[in-house]
């Protein structure tokens, strides 16, 4: 008799017996050995020790007994005689415990029973792929689809089909596929169609969901036949796969099917391991389909192949990354998956390059059972790393409140019970209970977007008796149909939850002897129980036990990093901090985990880093993701930097650069045109390209990702890109599929010379400045290996050595250099240049334009064929045969340009004509001038348009001869013009006809905007206006009034928004939008006007952009839907009808006070368009611009389409609220619009279009690039004019912040009165800003909290500087009644504006906005200083210059937090820079002497003491120092001066440092920007006029940012001299030099006597040496 506390008394039969024998091992299923012992052990070999004869017993082994350290053997009767055993006696014996070896001779069963080894390991060679049998049926997506053609597909005469394979991650239709092509193979005749499973829940998945429904609906012959073992259960099977189960008389019972049952089914489904009991002949089954190929061993798969024979169809399907068998003779890198036949075969085709081999692989990566949310996260961190790899297609609705990962943290006792031998012993109550408490928040909050509530679609999740006790307690609850599962038991099911229970705490793990912990080891198993889910996943463990131990312990550490950012975490307070720590605390476990040694010591931020996918080198999810991987440079004995890979990856999966020979490319072209694409390639950055076809209409943009698969090209090259996600039926034109890059077939014209920095480690390795370019290798010189040869390249193609430049380490920061590219050779990594001039980092405005010329291939110079033409165009002897105009020259015409401007293409005329007036448009006509295909012609399309920079001549596309003379619409000249005429009535404004011809103008006068503005506010006065034609000022103002008309009906409530322009004031936008508007008119004139012509409907190049995304706008409704009614503009878009507004600063909105003032000196003088700017310009509004900027990011980029030529080309302009819209308006400067002219021409002369629609798109999308070519050039052209003034004369800026988000480095802040200048939001890092602690997110409020403790001292008043106790408020801003704002906005809308004064002088606030406060400490020695931060709070930053990579370029330098509390950004992100000096020599591994030593180690350890200095962030700020200058400089030209101190004030400050050994931050603040006037007038002048920039502000306007700038200088002390002996008061003189200021003048009240410094102290840490 045998007994236990679980299950109970057990006897033994008469004459048998009952042995316990003990266990040196752990024997729960956990363990390997009780693993083995539970699942294949039952028998055993025993015999006494010391033998007493060779008799050995076999007896049983009892696993029910079987306890963690004991194991149950059943004693037969001759064995119990023989050695005279009896109850209750011992005896000392020998046990081999036998596997049970069933299975295995199973296995070689089927091995000796395998037709023929090509069935499996077929010759590649010998093979074919089935050809389509007509049209293919279409069941889903493209690779869907591909596989169906396959497996249905005809064979090509007598050669054998290989067996085809279908990777796919979870959810991606591989059982969808299968069952699909199922149905389609039994509608062909003599089919018969074997489908194989590794489970039996699988296996049943294909008759419950996908041949039920297809049989009952009227298809009898497609009744299938599922076969299971005859020991299974029948209630284990759901009640419709029990129809198609062959069941005993009774119905109790599973039987085999006799043959003729097996001949009235043409589908059997089976598992693989029963197929062998089909007594059935070789070639049976025209199809085997074996599905779950990756879960079953090799052997397994082998045993249904025994029923095929050379004509049989053979499919593998899975997913190699879902649990496998467990393998215990693996050796050192081998995976269980590695023993699959399906990762045989794929590997075998992998090595095989022939064609056959590559169409018999077919990778599945279209998601359709999981929300997106979950798919992210899966494919990030058990496939490739990235998130986008696996695509979400089926539209799973998430939770909507929800993230689709939830964590609880529950740290409660895990506790054993050693009663349950057979199962887990371990179950953890506390987790229960957090379970059972989020199936009931589930259920009671459970979605409409989900359907009817089901409990049964709640699974949870774990193992071993946890699963047991977690279905008890639910039971209790009530929620008995909620599933519990052992995670063995999941594969083929799915759930809308998923709730792990993952047991095993930091504790428990210290207890337990397992190893096989599959929550925390096994990725596999842990994918394939979170792919089960569909909507929601909660995992439910000890956080700290999870992200520390085992293999999986990254990937717990993403999940719980997601999951705190999304705050879905429980409980809510828990923070990667305190895991983190939690984690540092534990030394180390009792049975430790490698990762939390490899992990200690890393800050938190790098701790929960998403990890890379845990099967990185895996070579199916290689060709998944399409990326190279463990890619290094060596240099190779030619001195180019070659391709190699690690040692450790075999050479076959090496990826290198391909680069066919251009025979090669052509014969892919003409042999396989659907995989090969012609196309020009355009860099995103140095490892992404968007490539667009050539032979395509509409032409298709292929994503490149990857350095390796973007080839050795360039942009603009004509290159072979391999398609390598083919779904070219539903590819987009803006993108949808992915490619490489093989071969270069016409390199671009460009010449390929890039502006370089030198590497700071290998002279021989340039970085172009351009990030789109790859780095470039220049040979050395092997004589002089430490100088930087400047080259040329002869007309010969020989390359002669022009000079040596050998520069310091200063040098290479301040130098530039223009390498040209010689040679890239196959097999390179880098291509070869040679350095063929030496530039000076641009410092200037001059220097900084020549090097945007170089590096974006600009010249003003024009070639010989091109100036012979212009002077042909100058005598007449040139140009299109003139046809018959209109003569307009007597119409009253006016241009209107900026100051200075010849290139004038646009040009005004009003006429007067009764009881209606004239409008004429009119457009240089370029197209008559300039044949198509000329010198002309070309060089204008090569260049694509003319790039501006602010203050020079622009780099014309057309010779400036041609653009701002003989074409240009200069006065009193006459010029041939396209016009558009409009015919509108005087009475209603309403456009009576609109036509356009070809006419002669001659303009009367060329007025600036400014110009113009003044006529119009002149003559715009009345209202109604009264239209006047006596001059023409009177035309002028009709030009304005029909243009506001026009603007008004086209933007309807959006017509008073307008970006911000430095060349358009606010409140003198008149001119400009006059302009504007008559130019967008012509456009949508034109694109109307070519796309209802015969000839030109589908070949006018349209600039279009579509709508929003609706789920995006709809969650930016929601997200600012208190911000939304406070702007017309966004709720012009956006559409909120919110009717009460709550903002957080309690119902207010917030202006800056420079512009309440302005706007209430513009209502006083009743200057209406002022005030309308004012009100309605979001991007001044500090709480607007941050909502109005990520809505201008949510709108799709424009760009230019052939019409109708897709579904995007007839979208419109949405910005523009224009049905159609190009570019006709401005053809001196822009190429295309010259085209769309010529097409205007052949439709008016009723000629043929001379461009084919393949010419238009190959120019739309060549123009698409240029144009944001010329853009990014005018954008980095303004940036470098602020820079170079910044670095004359710092300048104090408004800015706004953009966002604060929880757990982030940072902050953005914006400058939208610089946009032109500094576009993309400012990051500042939230480690320069000294802060006390890390920032605090406030919960609710949607604010971070920083924190500053600082010792901040006066020389006047010591301690007392600042008040014990203050609240920090904000003067910058002016509140204003929110809901008053409301009412501005509705009386806009309404145009009632004298009602717009009285609800200003009635909303204003006379509260100060509160953001934080400020206190001195008890002992009075530290200031501490809070602030709350927001989006959309006001900042006053102070930007400098610096070079980066480089380039000059404006950077933050000070934060004046509140007056007398800056933070100064510059020393705390460059300290070297600022006090010390990089070093210019590596450390050696032997020295000559002492002195080579300390050269070398010295200003390396002066370089740490910095950095670590700086790092304590242990300053001491002492206000109000006088400081005496000498008048002398150092020998190096550096400014010096004493610090004079008493010893009485750093007694009393407690200041005791060394003042030799110290780092200085000196600020001067107050100080006037040149030409600013004093407080008074600068007073009187805000009042006048708004402008957003300095020049304007020059010229007596409202300057927005301070007036006032603060000097900033750092330096260090020399030595500290005591004057004790010769000065009773003690003094202490402290020496010191500046050792860098960004800010090159010094200015005068610098050295005046009577200023008094800011002087921030930094203590040096380290001695020197």
């Amino acid at each position: 008799m045998i007994e236990t506390r679980s299950w109970g008394m057990k006897f033994a039969a008469p004459g048998e017996l009952y042995a316990c024998i003990p266990s040196p091992y752990s024997l729960t299923p956990d363990s390997k050995e009780g693993y083995l012992l539970y699942r294949s052990v039952k028998t055993a070999f025993l015999a006494p020790d010391p033998p007493t004869n060779n008799r050995v017993y076999e007896v049983l082994v009892d696993s029910q007994f079987t306890t963690e350290r004991s194991i149950c053997l059943v004693l037969p009767k001759r064995c119990c005689f023989e050695l005279e055993l009896k109850a209750g006696t011992s005896l000392q014996v020998k046990v081999q415990f036998q596997i049970d070896c069933l299975q295995f001779r199973q296995w070689h069963h089927a091995v000796d029973r395998l037709l023929d080894e090509r069935l499996v390991l077929p010759d590649v060679a010998a093979c074919s792929t089935p050809q389509s049998r007509g049209l293919a049926p279409q069941i889903g997506n493209k690779k869907q689809n591909q596989a169906l053609a396959f497996i249905t597909g005809q064979a090509a005469g007598t050669r054998q089909i290989p067996p085809l394979l279908i990777y796919g991650p979870f959810g991606t239709g591989k059982t969808f596929t299968l069952a699909k092509a199922t149905l389609e193979i039994i509608k062909q005749p003599r089919t018969r169609v074997l489908i194989c499973t590794h489970t039996n829940s699988a296996a049943d998945i294909y008759i419950r969901d996908y041949f039920h429904d297809y049989v009952a609906s009227g298809h009898p012959e497609a009744v299938p036949l599922r076969i299971k073992a005859v020991e299974r259960s029948v209630k284990s099977t759901d009640p419709i796969t029990q129809q198609y189960c062959c069941l005993s008389p009774n119905r109790d019972a599973y039987r085999l099917p006799t043959k003729e049952e097996l001949e009235r089914h043409r589908i059997v489904v089976v598992t693989a391991m029963l197929s062998q009991e089909l007594e059935v002949a070789p070639g049976y089954f025209s199809h085997i389909l074996i599905d779950e190929a990756a879960q079953m061993l090799e052997c397994e798969a082998l045993v249904p192949l025994c029923l095929a024979a050379r004509e049989t169809r053979i499919i593998l399907a899975g997913d190699h990354m879902q649990v496998t068998p467990k393998l215990f003779c693996l050796q050192g890198g081998e995976q269980s998956a590695d023993h699959t036949l399906l990762n045989r075969l794929f590997q075998y085709y992998q090595k095989e390059k022939h064609e056959v081999a590559v169409k018999s692989r077919i990778i599945f990566n279209e998601n359709y059972r999981s929300t997106s949310g979950i798919i992210d996260f899966v494919s990030r961190h058990f496939y490739v790393g990235k998130g986008d790899a696996i695509w979400a297609k089926g539209n799973v609705p998430p939770h909507p409140e929800f993230h689709p990962f939830m964590f609880c943290h529950v740290a409660g006792p895990a506790e054993r019970d050693e009663s349950m031998p057979s199962m887990s012993s371990w179950y953890n109550t506390s987790e229960i209970a957090q379970v059972v408490e989020k199936v009931q928040e589930m259920s009671q909050r459970w979605p409409d977007e989900w359907g009817a509530l089901e409990l049964g679609q709640i699974c949870v999740v774990s193992y071993g008796l946890q699963v047991m006790v977690a279905r008890q307690e639910l039971r209790k609850k009530y929620l008995g149909e909620v599933k519990v599962e052992s995670y063995e038991n999941l594969p083929g099911k799915q759930f809308r939850v998923i709730i792990i229970s993952t047991v095993h705490t930091r504790e428990s793990l210290g207890q337990s002897s397992s190893f096989n912990l599959d929550f925390f080891n096994d990725a596999r198993l842990l994918n394939t129980v979170m792919t089960r889910a569909q909507s929601q996943i909660i995992a439910v463990g000890d956080a700290v036990a999870l992200c520390s131990y085992g293999q999986c312990s990254k990937v717990w550490k993403g999940l719980v990093k997601e999951c705190i950012e999304k705050r879905t975490v429980t409980p809510e307070s828990l923070t990667l901090e305190e895991i983190k720590q939690a984690v540092c605390d534990r030394t180390s476990w009792s049975r430790g985990s490698p990762d939390l040694d490899d992990d200690d010591g890393s800050d938190t931020d790098s701790w929960f880093s998403d990890a890379e996918s845990v099967n990185a080198d895996d070579p199916i999810l290689q060709e998944l993701l399409d990326e190279s991987k463990d890619v290094v440079v060596t240099v190779s004995d030619e001195g180019l930097l070659n391709v190699a890979t690690e040692a450790s990856v075999p050479r076959s999966s090496r990826q290198e650069y391909v680069n066919f020979p251009v025979p090669t490319m052509k014969k892919f072209l003409s042999m396989h045109p659907n995989m090969y694409k012609r196309c020009e390639l355009v860099k995103e950055g140095y490892d992404r390209a968007s490539a667009f076809t050539l032979d395509d209409v509409p032409p298709l943009n292929i994503q490149i990702r990857g350095r390796v698969h973007c080839g050795m090209a360039f942009t603009g090259d004509q290159v072979l890109v391999e398609v390598l996600q083919a779904n070219l039926a539903q590819a987009a034109p803006e993108g949808g599929l992915h490619g490489k890059v093989v071969g270069v077939l016409k390199k671009a014209g460009r010449d390929r010379t890039f502006i370089c920095t030198v590497d700071e480690f290998d002279l021989r390795v340039m970085i172009p400045i351009d990030r789109t370019v790859t780095k470039i290798f220049v040979p050395g010189l092997k004589d002089d290996p430490n100088v930087i040869p400047i080259r040329t390249l002869e007309k010969s193609g020989k390359i002669k050595l022009k000079a040596r430049k050998r520069l310091t380490q200063e040098g290479k920061k301040r130098s530039l250099f223009a390498v040209q590219i010689v040679n890239w050779r196959e097999g390179f990594y880098y291509p070869l240049g040679i350095v063929t001039e030496l530039l000076p980092v641009a410092s200037t405005l001059e220097e900084g334009l020549r090097v945007l010329d170089v590096e974006y291939c600009l010249t003003r110079q024009y070639p010989p064929t091109v100036n012979s033409e212009v002077d042909r165009i100058a005598s007449g002897t040139f140009g299109l045969a003139k046809g018959s105009r209109r003569d307009c020259r007597a119409y009253p015409t006016f241009t209107v340009d900026p100051p200075g401007a010849r290139d004038l293409d646009d040009a005004i005329s009003i006429r007067d004509l009764g009881d209606e007036y004239e409008i004429g448009v009119h457009i240089a006509d370029m197209a008559s001038v300039i044949p198509k295909g000329c010198a002309l012609d070309t060089e204008a399309k090569n260049r694509g348009a003319s790039y501006y920079a602010p203050g020079k001549e622009p780099v014309c596309m057309f010779p400036p001869s041609l653009s701002q003379d003989l074409c240009s619409l200069l006065p009193q000249k006459d010029r041939d013009v396209i016009s558009l005429f409009i015919l509108v009535e005087k009475k209603t404004d309403q456009v009576v006809k609109g036509f356009f011809t070809m006419s002669t103008i001659c303009s009367d006068r060329q007025l600036t905007y400014e110009e113009a503005e003044g006529v119009i506010k002149n003559h715009c006065k009345a209202e109604p206006p009264v239209l006047r034609f006596e001059t023409l000022e009177d035309c002028i103002a009709v030009a304005y009034h029909f243009s506001r008309i026009h603007r008004m009906f086209r933007l309807q409530d959006d017509c008073y928004y307008d970006q911000l322009d430095k060349d358009c004031p606010l409140g003198q936008r008149y001119s400009h939008q006059m302009v504007q508007e008559f130019m967008i008119m012509f456009n949508s004139f034109v694109g109307e006007f070519l796309t209802n012509k015969d000839p030109t409907r589908n070949l006018a190049p349209l600039r279009c952009q579509v709508e929003p995304n609706p789920q995006q706008m709809s969650g930016m409704r929601k997200k600012y839907r208190d911000l939304i009614p406070l702007s017309t503009h966004l709720s012009h878009h956006l559409r909120a009808q919110t009717p009460e507004v709550h903002l957080e600063a309690g119902g207010n909105f917030v202006l800056l006070t420079a512009l309440w003032d302005h706007l209430r000196s513009a209502a006083s003088a009743r200057d209406f368009p002022k005030m309308l700017d004012i009100i309605t310009t979001d991007d001044i509004h500090p709480k607007l611009a941050p909502v109005n900027l990520e809505f201008r990011k949510l709108l799709g980029r424009s760009y230019f389409l052939r019409s109708n030529s897709s579904a995007q080309s007839k979208a419109g302009h949405y910005s523009l609220h224009v049905d159609s819209y190009t570019w006709a308006s401005s053809p001196i400067r822009r190429y295309l619009d010259v085209v769309v002219q010529r097409q205007i021409i052949s439709v008016l002369s009723k000629k043929p279009v001379p461009y084919s629609p393949a010419d238009i798109e190959v120019l739309c999308h060549d123009f698409n690039r240029k144009t944001g070519l010329a853009a990014a050039y005018e954008k980095r052209a303004h940036s470098l004019e602020l820079a170079v003034q910044l670095k004359d004369q710092v300048q104090q800026k408004v800015a706004f912040v953009m966002n604060v988000e929880a757990a982030a480095k940072s902050f953005k802040a914006l400058f939208p009165l610089d946009k032109e200048s500094i576009s993309d939001p400012h990051v500042i890092p939230y480690r320069a800003l000294q802060l006390v602690a890390q920032p605090i997110l406030m919960e609710g409020r949607n604010t971070v909290k920083l924190v500053w403790r600082r010792r901040i001292y006066s020389m006047t008043t010591a301690k007392e500087c600042t008040p014990k106790w203050s609240v920090l408020r904000d003067k910058s801003v002016t509140l204003f009644n929110a809901q008053a704002w409301c009412d501005v906005l509705v009386a806009i809308r309404s145009k009632d504006f004298e009602k717009i004064i009285s609800l200003l002088e009635k909303g204003q606030s006379v509260q100060l906005r509160s953001v934080g406060s400020v206190r001195r400490s008890k002992c009075l020695h530290y200031a501490e200083l809070e602030l709350e931060l927001s989006a959309g709070d006001v900042l006053h930053l102070q930007l400098t210059s610096d070079v980066q990579r480089g380039f000059l370029m404006p950077l933050a330098q000070l934060w004046t937090v509140t007056p007398g509390f800056d933070v100064c950004l510059e020393h705390t992100g460059k300290p070297i820079d600022c006090f010390s000096k990089h070093a210019t020599q590596a450390s050696k591994e032997i020295y000559r002497d002492a002195g080579a030593y300390r050269k070398v180690w010295l200003p390396l350890l002066d370089m740490e003491a910095v950095s670590c200095a700086v790092a304590e962030n242990d300053s001491i700020v002492l206000r109000d120092v006088k400081i005496v200058w000498e008048k002398k400089r150092t020998k190096n030209g550096q400014l010096q001066g004493t610090l004079p101190f008493t010893k009485d004030f750093l007694k009393q400050c407690a200041i005791d440092v060394d003042f030799s050994y110290c780092y200085l931050c000196i600020r001067l603040s107050g100080l006037k920007v040149d030409g600013v006037p004093d407080d008074a007038e600068a007073l009187s002048q805000s009042l006048q006029n708004l402008s957003l920039t300095k020049d304007d502000a020059e010229a007596g306007k409202l300057l927005v940012d301070p007036a006032t700038y603060t000097w900033v200088a750092h330096g260090r002390t020399e030595e500290c001299t005591d004057n004790e002996k010769n000065d009773q008061r003690g003094e202490l003189l402290v020496l010191f030099h500046i050792h860098f200021m960004s800010m090159e003048k010094v200015p005068v009240e610098v050295t005046q006597e009577s200023s008094r410094f800011t002087v921030e102290l930094i203590p040096e840490l380290l001695p020197d040496v």
